[in-house]
């Protein structure tokens, strides 16, 4: 499949994160909603990160998405 360069840049630029399917409002609301229902589709990201066990830890946390896992590491006090 050739897919033209605007069509992946216009991919990354409006919504590659899943914003469209999983962020209702760019609100703390919203993005709390969004990171509740990544944790009800993916269960097991909860107890494979093991949030809390980084607090006070150096973390790195290279994703590409909203940001839930990287809010949720800093809520349990990690050093982000």
């Amino acid at each position: 499949m050739d897919v033209p360069k605007k069509a992946v840049h216009d991919f990354w630029n409006e919504a590659s994160c899943g914003e469209r399917l999983l962020l209702s409002e760019h609100t703390k609301e919203g993005f709390a909603q969004q990171s509740a229902t990544r944790y009800q589709l993916e269960p097991k990201i909860l107890s494979f990160a093991q949030f809390q066990r980084w607090q006070g830890k150096k973390v790195l946390e290279i994703g590409v998405g909203l940001g839930a896992d990287h809010e949720t590491f800093a809520e349990h006090g990690a050093i982000l």
